[in-house]
């Protein structure tokens, strides 16, 4: 049986991934909402949004090794990963595998993309913002 509480993610790069598969697991949760203002998970790592928000350039890499970089439950596969500190490309390439294999469907449909969280006020209400549309939502956790 699944708990009562509600809980809200912000950001959908990896830690809301892992966040998200986290509090799906514990079952303590009857509604989780991963709040990603752009059009796909990966976060400040995404290249590919449309704004100027991410810090990703061409030859980025990162400045951890790959052991700090992921999630200890599912580790980097050592066939594509070339270096210890690797390329924001191959980053992308983690996040990809761990959309796909690591979440379940039920925690891909809790992702709301293209949302821009426009508040958070100290009765847990989240306000958003979508499709030119605003809407507060109430939770009991937010991370």
């Amino acid at each position: 049986m699944k708990g009562r509480k509600r809980l809200a993610i912000i950001g959908g790069g990896l830690g809301g991934m892992i966040s998200a598969r986290v509090a799906r697991s514990s079952n303590l949760y009857s509604k989780i909402r991963v709040f990603e203002r752009d059009s796909n998970y990966g976060g400040n790592w995404n290249p590919a949004q449309t704004t100027s928000r991410t810090g990703v350039y061409r030859d980025l890499k990162t400045n951890l090794p790959t052991i700090l970089m992921g999630d200890p439950t599912f580790p980097w596969n050592n066939e594509w990963r070339s270096e210890s500190f690797p390329h924001h490309t191959e980053f992308r390439n983690y996040f990809r595998m761990y959309w796909n294999e690591a979440l379940d469907e039920e925690t891909r449909r809790s992702f709301r993309f293209n949302t821009e969280v426009l508040n958070v006020d100290d009765k847990y209400r989240v306000t958003t913002s979508s499709d030119n549309s605003i809407k507060t939502e109430e939770f009991d956790q937010i991370i």
